[in-house]
């Protein structure tokens, strides 16, 4: 505490915080320690004592520019204790926590997060050794380590255009590595850091010589950038990081390969070659520094550190994929691909199938290289001739209309159905994307090739039983979008044949074919009555109330004059008489029957019946047998008590029957079963609400119910 006395002094100087606001953090700072202090302290003291110092050091550079701007001399100066002594402090914060919680990973990254946030480059670097010093197994930590020497922390060396501390970082990601040699993420990591360092000194080397003049000298290079290393190190900076020395360590980074196991070996020199600086290596260094540059510059360190890694994991799919990752990041492709990562695409794409034949993500990988920025024309009597599922002339028919990039990348799909069904999905979702990105290009609607593909796709994958049910269900979506109605409705029709156990294609399947019927002048009855059954049959009774609940919603909505109250009836009575036939226990509390229940009571009412129609559905449902759930008996309750004290209005003693019957058969998980009873107005003399509160109480069971119970009864 009496470290801040000098700062708070300076603070109040210099006109940042006027003595009672001294005074006010100087007790707040005192609070906080005394919570440190305590026996059993929280890592939530630390976070807060954090974020006010935080809060309390961005107040002080506002009024820092604020008292700057309005010529206060003090405030004009340069930087003194005040504007230092807040960044001490945290950093001083996070040091007495990660002692105690040494291992929290989130308050390690936080604290580098801090440090890259305020451009801490040095105290980032000791953050991050210590960091992984004790969690050498982390391999989340490497890649934060190597991120920020590369970009993160050296933020005076981006300032300049430079690419960071690429050899440390470099280094960094060698040795986790090492320490995770079957990490196949940091193997991503470690070439999108050779791709990105290759990318920033070709973009430097493009300023430095770029500029051509009329009389064909190059135009002299930027002050800034032609600064000897002695004067960076003269800023601050020290010349042999790499932070900002161009290119005088690129030939350093020639055979830098990591040995990350067995079975990768690090490249060396070849036998007989003499060191660099021997008398009959030394005339060469020259010529082997230029070629080594030449190498970098042109991305040729990606194929080594790409070698190395599949003969380190020869049989990872996943290293493949990160290592894809790395060549398809934006900062590697900002200025196109490099000759280095498009050989790299090479060495991965080269047996990614052969070696991975029944691994979906492998196919879909080198089918989406024929669209990418990696892609390879083949001669048409080279492409994928590999086994070919049924329907595959149809297929290729439907393919030849597509763009040719699309038609090699659906070559590769077919070749890969066949060895991979599980690859239909993937195939049909390559397919909309590619549609999607064809219409936002001009078509609109996207082109009719590609509609053909997808519907073809859909269809020969639900003959083939490897239709999904997301699938199976976006195959009638895409036809109607497409405005093919009568190819939508018979694509529903499959699908519920493809998978008759699906409630969600049952419930797709009724709602189009009632609404194809509803403009034709009526119909959508039979339809619904004949689609019901159809279901009834296909699915388990329990799991068939969603379905039964749409179709009596599509009855209400596209019946037609006089044709609603017939399809509502006999759906009723089929509802009914399917309770009644099955044998079955209670409904759950939502959705499921009771949802489907409910809708039938609404739906008897809205068309004609009345309360009197509901009441006698009511009824006739609960004599079928055990309650279908607890929403049944909610739609009927609530409607009654909406209408009590109104013309033919149920009678409260009947009311208050329904209510027992519901509370005893849902009483112990329906907390809104019991506050709906506790607020309906017409109990009888002798029975109060806290006569329902506490007989809910002890019938409610869990903690999360009575929690529910209580917070809503006391709201009303």
């Amino acid at each position: 505490m009496e470290q801040m006395v000098p700062e708070l002094e300076d603070m109040v100087a210099r006109g940042y915080f006027t003595p009672p606001e001294a005074r006010a953090i100087a007790a707040r700072r005192q609070a906080f320690e005394y919570r440190l202090k305590r026996k059993a302290p929280l890592l939530a003291d630390y976070l807060s004592y954090i974020a006010y110092e935080a809060d309390l050091d961005e107040l002080r550079a506002a009024r820092r520019a604020r008292a700057a701007e309005a010529g206060i001399a003090a405030a004009a100066g340069p930087p003194g204790l005040a504007d230092r002594a807040g960044a001490r402090r945290i950093h001083f914060i996070y040091a007495r926590a990660v002692r105690k919680w040494r291992g929290d990973l989130g308050l390690w990254r936080a604290w580098l997060g801090h440090c890259a946030a305020t451009g801490a480059a040095r105290r980032g670097s000791r953050v991050a050794a210590a960091a992984l010093a004790l969690h050498p197994k982390e391999p989340a930590l490497w890649a934060a380590a190597a991120e920020w020497e590369f970009g993160g922390g050296a933020a005076r060396a981006r300032a300049r255009g430079g690419a960071g501390n690429p050899a440390a970082a470099r280094a960094l990601l060698q040795r986790g590595l090492r320490a995770n040699p079957e990490c196949d993420g940091l193997w991503g990591d470690y070439l999108r850091l050779e791709l990105a360092y290759a990318a920033t000194l070709a973009a430097r080397r493009a300023v430095l010589v770029g500029g051509k003049k009329k009389g064909g000298q190059a135009e002299p290079a930027p002050k800034k950038a032609r600064r000897a290393p002695a004067a960076a190190a003269a800023e601050g900076e020290d010349a042999s990081s790499g932070a900002s020395s161009g290119e005088e360590d690129i030939g350093a980074v020639e055979g830098e390969v990591v040995d990350a196991g067995d079975g990768a070996a690090a490249p060396s020199a070849a036998p007989g070659t003499p060191p660099k600086g021997s008398a009959q290596g030394g005339a060469d260094d020259d010529a082997s520094e230029s070629a080594a540059s030449r190498r970098v510059l042109a991305g040729g360190v990606a194929p080594l550190v790409t070698r190395s890694a599949l003969a380190a994991r020869p049989a990872s799919l996943a290293l493949r994929l990160a290592l894809l990752d790395a060549l398809h990041s934006p900062d590697v492709l900002a200025a196109g691909p490099l000759p280095g990562a498009v050989e790299a695409a090479g060495l991965i794409y080269g047996s990614l199938t052969a070696d991975f034949p029944g691994e979906p993500a492998a196919w879909e990988a080198a089918a989406r290289r024929c669209v990418g920025p990696y892609a390879v024309s083949l001669p048409a009597s080279k492409a994928p001739t590999g086994r070919r599922g049924r329907g595959a002339a149809a297929a290729s028919t439907a393919s030849a209309a597509l763009p040719p990039a699309d038609a090699a990348a659906a070559a590769v799909f077919e070749e890969g159905v066949a060895a991979c069904p599980a690859l239909w999905d993937a195939y049909a979702a390559f397919l909309v994307k590619r549609g999607a990105k064809a219409k936002s290009g001009g078509a609109n609607p996207p082109p009719a090739a590609f509609m053909d593909a997808l519907l073809g796709v859909y269809s020969r994958a639900a003959a083939a039983g490897a239709g999904s049910e997301a699938s199976l269900l976006a195959w009638p979506r895409a036809a109607l979008a497409a405005g093919r109605v009568g190819d939508a409705l018979a694509a529903a029709a499959a699908a519920t044949a493809a998978r008759p156990a699906s409630a969600p294609l049952w419930k797709q399947r009724l709602v189009l074919e009632a609404q194809a019927a509803a403009p034709a002048g009526g119909g959508s009855g039979a339809v619904l009555t004949r689609l019901a059954a159809e279901a009834g049959g296909a699915l388990p009774f329990t799991e068939s109330g969603p379905v039964w609940e749409q179709a009596f919603v599509c009855a209400r909505r596209f019946g037609g004059d006089g044709e609603a109250s017939t399809t509502v009836s006999s759906l009723a009575d089929a509802f009914v008489a399917a309770l009644t036939a099955t044998a079955r226990g209670a409904g759950p509390v939502s959705g499921g029957l009771g949802a489907a229940a409910a809708a039938a009571l609404a739906a008897v009412a809205a068309v004609g019946g009345g309360p009197p129609a509901r009441r006698a559905l009511a009824a006739r449902i609960r004599a079928a047998g055990p309650p279908p759930g607890a929403a049944f008996f909610e739609s009927f309750l609530k409607a009654e008590v909406a209408e009590a004290g109104g013309p033919g209005a149920l009678p409260a003693p009947a009311v208050r029957a329904w209510f027992e019957d519901a509370v005893a058969s849902y009483g112990a998980s329906c907390p809104s079963l019991w506050l709906a009873y506790a607020a309906w107005g017409g109990r009888p003399a002798g029975v109060s609400k806290g006569d329902i509160y506490w007989r809910a109480t002890k019938a409610l069971e869990g903690d999360a119910a009575v929690a529910a119970f209580v917070e809503g009864f006391s709201e009303r």
